[in-house]
């Protein structure tokens, strides 16, 4: 006896007014919502512009070439002018500086 009234409770038989017909839309989901934007009427009566040219890739430079030993044995060459001067340039620049404040002092 309750097993064929549990067969008859309302929460079994669905109502014929809340079945979904076969012709409705379909729900649209959250993320469909949350997504790119949707098209307005005026967007689906206006054509779209056309897309703009692609520009031209730049140019690009030519890559430095990597020194090789010729350049290697001019900067060798500079630095060793550089130091070969370096010490009448320290005894020139320690009389003179001595001088000029001297100079300074009496005039």
């Amino acid at each position: 006896m309750w097993a064929s009234m549990a067969n008859r409770s309302p929460r079994n038989v669905p109502d014929p007014a809340e079945q979904e017909s076969p012709a409705a839309p379909p729900i649209p989901s959250f993320a469909s919502l949350r997504g790119a934007r949707r098209r307005t009427a005026m967007d689906l009566l206006m054509p779209d512009p056309p897309a703009p040219a692609p520009a031209p890739a730049p140019v690009r430079a030519p890559a430095p070439r990597p020194p090789d030993y010729a350049d290697l044995l001019l900067l060798g060459v500079h630095v060793a002018r550089a130091l070969a001067g370096m010490p009448w340039r320290v005894a020139r620049w320690s009389v003179r500086e001595p001088a000029r404040r001297l100079r300074r002092l009496v005039q």
